[in-house]
């Protein structure tokens, strides 16, 4: 099973298991921050915590500087720098999209071996929650979905990846 990701305000995404789901969340989420009064403007979220997973040293993709493998004595990310990865993972027999960006504030030389072919990679540790979410109003629930919700993602490491 694929999911429907959500990038939100905090960093965190939101992997909805349909579409239509993911649809009922953006125009809820629109129609409670728009300001605009709409016939649904008593419609409320809540959220049932199910399991959560850490995945720890997650691979999370190849640094974009590299876009092929190469026989590079070292490479070097320069400060300011800012690279974004992206990534797949399984949970709970669920398939997600996991999106990574990173800032560099001061240069970066990683060391290689330039015998053996490589490339810059990138391993953070990510948590997966899995919720529960219902679209209510009053005491009536209007939509009921399941989302898996990745949280920022830490220990954010470069690293010289051997082919």
């Amino acid at each position: 099973m694929t999911t429907y990701p959500l990038l939100l305000d905090d960093g965190d995404t939101l992997n909805f298991f349909t579409a239509e789901d993911r649809e009922a969340y953006v125009q809820y989420y629109k129609s409670q921050n728009s300001g605009i009064q709409t016939f649904s403007a008593g419609n409320k979220t809540r959220e049932k915590f199910i399991s959560s997973k850490t995945f720890y040293s997650k691979f999370i993709g190849y640094n974009p500087l590299t876009p092929s493998w190469s026989y590079a004595s070292r490479y070097t990310i320069s400060r300011g720098k800012s690279l974004s990865f992206s990534t797949g993972y399984t949970y709970d027999g669920v398939s997600a999209t996991l999106s990574v960006s990173n800032s560099y504030g001061v240069s970066v030389t990683l060391p290689a071996n330039s015998k053996k072919a490589s490339r810059l990679a990138a391993k953070a540790d990510v948590k997966v929650s899995k919720y529960k979410m219902e679209l209510y109003n009053g005491i009536t629930v209007l939509q009921t979905f399941y989302v898996l919700r990745t949280s920022s993602v830490k220990n954010i490491t470069n690293y010289v990846k051997y082919r």
